[in-house]
């Protein structure tokens, strides 16, 4: 079965960029809390979509992936912590 990631589709500069939520991450995020809206995940992923890109990081699934630690940093960053 695997992690079975949620995926947010995104055009930049032409081009189709995929960025994962790792589900295992989400689980363990929303575990004693709310579950997130579709609205706060896409925040989520364009936040780190943003992130990546000012970094220069190459728009792959390696680099487009987000899990544990970076979903605390982003949720900490949009105030849903």
């Amino acid at each position: 079965m695997g992690d079975r990631p949620e995926l947010f589709f995104f055009r930049v500069a032409g081009d189709e960029a995929v960025v994962g939520i790792s589900g295992d991450a989400l689980r363990r995020f929303e575990r004693g809390r709310p579950r997130l809206s579709r609205e706060e995940k896409i925040d989520f992923a364009g936040l780190w979509l943003k992130r990546q890109c000012e970094a220069g990081a190459p728009l792959d699934s390696a680099h487009l992936m987000i899990r544990d630690e970076e979903l605390s940093r982003l949720a900490a960053e949009l105030g849903l912590q």
